[in-house]
């Protein structure tokens, strides 16, 4: 009898960078952010994360729609640090 060989699959992912962000303040309680989509052709729906902490803490506060690239938020104490990440 013929023994089975192995048989391998091959799987590739390709991964997104997430776009740098930019921020300029529009008043007391709002910022207005902005980032560059990666290039590579494929839109992304990202989640917009915000904490007063820069390592840890973060929440959701918004998901702009794919190709989007700017969110006002509007939601800010004055005062405070706001840290932001896409994801």
């Amino acid at each position: 009898t013929a023994e089975s060989l192995p048989s391998a699959t091959q799987s590739t992912t390709t991964l997104i960078p997430p776009p740098t962000l930019s921020a300029s303040a529009v008043s007391f309680n709002e910022i207005r952010l902005t980032w560059t989509p990666p290039g590579l052709g494929m839109p992304k729906n990202w989640v917009l994360e915000r904490s007063t902490r820069a390592d840890d803490d973060f929440r959701a506060v918004a998901s702009p729609e794919a190709g989007a690239t700017n969110y006002a938020d509007a939601s800010l104490q004055p005062a405070t640090t706001y840290f932001y990440r896409l994801k």
